[in-house]
């Protein structure tokens, strides 16, 4: 660790798995969700003298002042009817495609599209924008596919900078409702079809298979593709 220490900052940059490699032979030693990667982020932090990052696109901020790009290319965002106002790459593709688009990491730091001021409702399950397709819908809308990474918050940091309005619907379980507190706390997000309301009426109108009995006793979640959320989210 003190090695790869001592050549900060690297110039010129260098991916983070090009790092790994050249330094132990492993390109994956440095990943992220290692402890490797753990300790090599907070010895970063150390040397520079700023506190250690939780959030990923905070963590790969710190990496990549000192010339270290962790992956921004495998995880994607979709935009869908996403209305922008600037004459970038990004912001034609996403005025010119009539389908969803995805944008990866580097797609939204290297080239930001410029966000027009408008209602973006942000989903967690990629089927939903799949209906919103096959139905003709119109509203802008986004996915960020579960668990948020970097990619996903930098879309949001993106969106409050451009002044837009973000809703946001996750499954009603307990893992999608602690996904939307984040949402909400740390963007100002409203949340919407999350609501008791919305569990209750889904739950008065159960999927037409009959689960077996232990499954059944189990709490139920609902999950995004319900009729009843459905309508909630692309109303």
């Amino acid at each position: 660790m003190k090695l790869v220490v001592k050549q900060l900052p690297l110039k010129p940059s260098k991916p983070l798995a090009k790092l790994a490699h050249d330094t132990v032979g492993n390109p994956h030693y440095f990943d992220l969700d290692r402890l490797a990667g753990r300790r090599l982020v907070a010895a970063i932090a150390e040397h520079t003298g700023q506190p250690i990052p939780t959030r990923p696109d905070l963590v790969r901020a710190l990496l990549a002042e000192s010339g270290i790009v962790a992956d921004r290319l495998s995880a994607t965002v979709l935009l869908f009817n996403v209305h922008t106002t600037g004459d970038g790459p990004i912001d034609r593709r996403l005025r010119d495609s009539h389908t969803p688009v995805a944008l990866t990491l580097l797609d939204l730091l290297d080239q930001p599209p410029t966000l027009d001021a408008q209602v973006l409702t942000v989903v967690e399950n990629p089927s939903v924008l799949e209906v919103a397709y096959l139905t003709g819908s119109t509203q802008p809308l986004a996915c960020t596919s579960g668990q948020l990474r970097a990619v996903d918050h930098t879309l949001f940091r993106l969106a409050v900078h451009h002044g837009v309005h973000l809703r946001y619907a996750g499954d009603i379980d307990h893992a999608g409702q602690h996904i939307a507190a984040i949402v909400a706390d740390t963007y100002g997000a409203e949340l919407i079809a999350m609501d008791a309301a919305t569990a209750l009426q889904a739950q008065q109108h159960p999927p037409a298979v009959m689960l077996a009995p232990a499954v059944l006793a189990a709490p139920l979640a609902t999950y995004q593709e319900h009729d009843v959320v459905l309508h909630r989210i692309l109303r």
